[in-house]
């Protein structure tokens, strides 16, 4: 039960973090925003997870996780309940920003408690699986978040995940284990130490760029298909979504695919170059292609987050924490970014240009990994 509480959290904030995605074209119409200032649905819940990874040592260190993690939960339940009566844009903004400080309070506290309470010999697994239900959270919510304002209101799909959010936080009650977070604030020169490293400067932004332009991709591509279709629904628009379950065989398969390339950085310059060809298929006006597409763009995705994570991990001979928090910092300032800036683009121009930007954006990140492979023999 202990176990199942704490997966089925994780995939909660992964399900909280995207619902709104597919529902955007549907929020802008009736909330009479722009396409832009719809995503920042989106932008202003990753911005405290860009920015939180650094800086939770000041606000958790020494906390109980059950207790972080109980009440992250009830404020998602909270606050969309809150969501449910929100008449306006504004309203939505705050709230969405409110939970981008719940989320990564959640993921945080559950992966720690998976790590902490599992074997050693089963520590791996069970991380594999909360990736895993991460995964399935995030596809799944967008799903569920569709299907119920399709079929009732967008409204709906806040009350949804405000139940589930009640049922977890009922479900956590029966954890046991009394463990603390302890976590320590890097020092100013432990930062700039992780980031003098030239190979981590080129990883931190060969994944600020591949992230910036997926985000971009999945924020703004509900407003595609509904310009290519006026009748697609919410529930058919989060089905473009379901190529996101094609990570789970990305991360699981990341090292055999390394041993086929000989060494990471190859694997890194592959995977961009077909995320560039998957970008030319956006480009069609035939749903169906897009749909293809979108499994492709997640299968490279995912294999480019798993390797660079896992090389970062590798080669780091101290300070692994502020290694991986700088990581998971730049995935989502790439993120934050990514879910805004380009729409302006797509606002003013077309989606021709929207895809020339998102294609300018990977060729930096490419050239990046070229320079690495360059300079660096392995990763």
């Amino acid at each position: 039960m202990n176990f199942l509480a704490i997966a089925l959290t994780a995939a909660l904030a992964a399900g909280n973090l995207y619902l709104p995605q597919p529902l955007l074209p549907l929020l802008a119409l009736e909330l009479g925003v722009t396409q832009s200032r719809a995503a920042l649905l989106m932008t202003v819940t990753m911005l405290p997870l860009g920015i939180l990874p650094l800086g939770y040592g000041l606000l958790l260190e020494s906390v109980k996780i059950q207790k972080v993690l109980r009440w992250a939960t009830l404020g998602l339940a909270l606050s969309n309940g809150l969501g449910f009566f929100a008449d306006s844009f504004l309203i939505l903004i705050w709230i969405r920003f409110f939970q981008g400080f719940m989320i990564p309070a959640l993921f945080t506290s559950s992966m720690t408690l998976i790590a902490k309470t599992s074997p050693d010999s089963k520590i791996q697994r069970s991380l594999s699986i909360y990736i895993i239900c991460t995964v399935v959270g995030g596809a799944s919510g967008r799903m569920f978040s569709g299907l119920v304002a399709t079929h009732f209101s967008w409204n709906y799909s806040f009350l949804l995940f405000s139940m589930l959010a009640l049922l977890c936080f009922l479900m956590q009650s029966r954890l046991k284990t009394e463990i603390r977070l302890e976590l320590a604030t890097p020092k100013r020169e432990i930062l700039f130490t992780v980031l003098k490293q030239k190979y981590n400067q080129k990883l931190y932004l060969i994944i600020f760029c591949t992230f910036f332009v997926f985000s971009s991709l999945l924020n703004f591509l509900p407003f595609r298909l509904s310009e290519l279709d006026p009748t697609i629904s919410e529930f058919q628009i989060a089905l473009i979504y379901s190529g996101y379950f094609i990570g789970i065989f990305s991360a699981f398969y990341s090292r055999n695919v390394i041993k086929l390339l000989s060494n990471e950085i190859n694997v890194i310059l592959i995977c961009i170059a077909v995320f560039a060809l998957v970008l030319l298929l956006f480009n069609f006006d035939r749903i169906w292609i897009i749909f293809a597409a979108m499994y492709l763009l997640c299968a490279v995705q995912f294999l480019i987050n798993s390797v660079i994570s896992g090389g970062l991990n590798r080669i780091a001979e101290e300070y692994q924490g502020v290694v991986n928090g700088l990581y998971i910092t730049f995935y989502y300032l790439g993120g934050m970014a990514g879910s805004y800036l380009p729409g302006l683009v797509y606002q003013y121009q077309s989606w021709k240009g929207f895809i020339l930007f998102q294609a300018a954006v990977l060729s930096v990140g490419f050239a990046i990994a070229l320079l690495y492979k360059k300079n660096h023999q392995d990763l």
